[in-house]
């Protein structure tokens, strides 16, 4: 039922045109300094009540179908940043001291898209006009807005900003550190530890409510498996704690990934121990000839054992 009614909201929502004269003229007659009650009761949640005319809102003439159609989209978790994104692009905060209005930053954007872009492809639609991501500022170089900035209902005044320009808290807030150097497939020790090693491109991101993560990828080549089952082809999940994943990783690209597995949980996990590299025909050379290696000296202790077990046998 869901699935449908997602389908629907699509079609609904993205094959109406992007926009016309009507609210062409309003917003040109707008007056962008006036902060306005919100209008999406559900953006009290990140801690704000005034808003500003939006270009997205009025430009927009199918604005009520894209928010409706993100709402259901919200339901599938696809981001952590998914509300605050369509909050900050539909009802931009509005400070009283301040004429401007402040667009989300465009990683934000270019987070929530690689997070929900599969399931919108998924339906045969393209991610939204209006939301280009490329159109807004960099939080180094303009000013912007991070979900950061808003903590327990209380927000900073733009005026106060970071040297990368992006709006402060009140309060200092806990974030995705930055990400250790990363372990790579350098040794063939790399490839004996790990509990599995595969070739596959990465398609989603979900993140849940306690942070818990699962990627998706699309399996190329198994090189590796243990207890858990990795499938030849198809889709296979990776679980994270936490929804901080190092290394950091693109979506549609392909990686040579080794990992440890949880068998009671029956779970591939990501963890400080995984090895993520981008894939490159030398790469999956080294990769190939530490699998015969490890073949190799697995069929070599098997005989080894079989052998024992028969001499055990005989006296």
């Amino acid at each position: 039922m869901f699935q449908f009614l997602l389908g629907s909201v699509l079609l609904w929502g993205i094959m109406t045109p992007n926009c016309d004269a009507l609210f062409l003229g309003m917003a040109s007659s707008l007056q962008l300094k006036k902060c306005i009650p919100l209008e999406l009761k559900v953006c009290r949640q990140l801690g704000y009540n005034q808003t500003k005319y939006s270009p997205q809102l009025y430009l927009s003439s199918r604005r009520s179908e894209v928010i409706q159609y993100f709402g259901l989209l919200q339901l599938t978790k696809c981001s952590d940043d998914l509300l605050f994104f369509i909050c900050m692009s539909y009802q931009p905060i509005c400070f009283e001291n301040y004429d401007q209005v402040i667009p989300p930053c465009r990683s934000v954007c270019e987070h929530v898209r690689d997070g929900c872009l599969p399931i919108i492809n998924s339906y045969g639609f393209n991610w939204p006009q209006e939301l280009n991501c490329e159109a807004l500022p960099d939080h180094k170089t303009g000013v912007c807005i991070k979900p950061s900035a808003i903590i327990k209902n209380q927000i900073h005044d733009p005026e106060k900003k970071t040297g990368d320009n992006s709006v402060l808290s009140t309060k200092k807030v806990t974030s995705c550190p930055v990400c250790p150097k990363s372990i790579t497939l350098k040794r063939f020790r790399n490839f004996k530890r790990a509990d599995f090693a595969i070739v596959a491109i990465f398609q989603r991101r979900m993140t849940s409510a306690d942070g818990t993560t699962k990627l998706t990828f699309r399996v190329a080549k198994v090189y590796k498996s243990g207890k858990v089952p990795v499938p030849s082809s198809g889709s296979v999940q990776l679980w994270s704690p936490n929804s901080c994943i190092c290394p950091k990783i693109q979506l549609g690209r392909a990686y040579v990934i080794l990992g440890q597995e949880d068998v009671k949980q029956n779970q591939l996990l990501i963890n400080k121990k995984i090895i993520m590299q981008e894939t490159t025909p030398r790469l999956e050379k080294k990769l190939m000839k530490y699998a015969l290696k490890y073949q190799y000296r697995l069929r070599k202790r098997l005989a080894r054992r079989l052998r024992k077990l028969l001499r055990s046998k005989k006296n």
